[in-house]
């Protein structure tokens, strides 16, 4: 299984700060407290979400083991918050890292969902935080559906599938997602039309 102790290690080695809740209700919530917030970067871990949730308040399901959850606080500008393609660049940077554990057949569905030959493998909420225009937060919160029984992704709606990702790969693979993040969010800020042109190429066919 993977192990959320060396995901904590491996990414307090980038520089980012890391905290590991045993229990809490949604990662996204937790970065709303301002002593969290003064030490952005920061990364939200838990093993258990008791009510992790996906956009407009949709629950997202989130199993112990089989499926990983975190959230990523980061400081930005009003240019990149008020940017219409954040989402789908951090969905990119989600596919552009399991690419390197040569996970295949990946795509985006608008407006924040993350397919693998066009089944449901993860999620992505976005809550921005804005106190005044020197002061905005966004939570950037990412789900992921690892290794979900059979018999429950037959039971949740929405056509939910694997990533089919070793869990012990997932260890590494959670700082590499954080790398391209931060790399790609800076490109939207400084080539938005670049940005635009590799979100089109992993866009879904479904969404047409």
């Amino acid at each position: 299984m993977f192990n959320i102790q060396k995901i904590k290690d491996n990414i307090s080695s980038m520089g980012i700060k890391v905290y590991l809740k045993n229990f809490v209700s949604s990662t996204n919530d937790f970065v709303k407290y301002k002593y969290i917030r003064d030490q952005v970067p920061i990364v939200v871990l838990t093993n258990n979400q008791r009510r992790p949730r996906g956009r407009r308040g949709a629950l997202w399901v989130n199993y112990n083991l089989h499926s990983f959850s975190f959230t990523f606080c980061v400081k930005l500008n009003r240019k990149i918050i008020n940017n219409q393609y954040m989402s789908q660049i951090v969905g990119i940077s989600v596919i552009e890292a399991c690419k390197k554990y040569n996970i295949e057949d990946l795509s985006l569905k608008h407006p924040n969902d993350i397919l693998k030959n066009k089944k449901k493998v993860g999620g992505i909420l976005i809550e921005n935080i804005i106190f005044n225009p020197d002061e905005i937060y966004s939570a950037i919160g990412i789900g992921l559906n690892i290794t979900l029984p059979e018999k429950l992704l037959l039971s949740i709606e929405g056509n939910p599938g694997n990533l089919d990702i070793d869990r012990e790969q997932v260890n590494d693979l959670v700082p590499e997602i954080l790398k391209s993040i931060i790399k790609n969010l800076n490109s939207l800020g400084a080539d938005e039309r670049r940005s635009i042109d590799k979100i089109n190429s992993f866009i879904s066919s479904s969404n047409v």
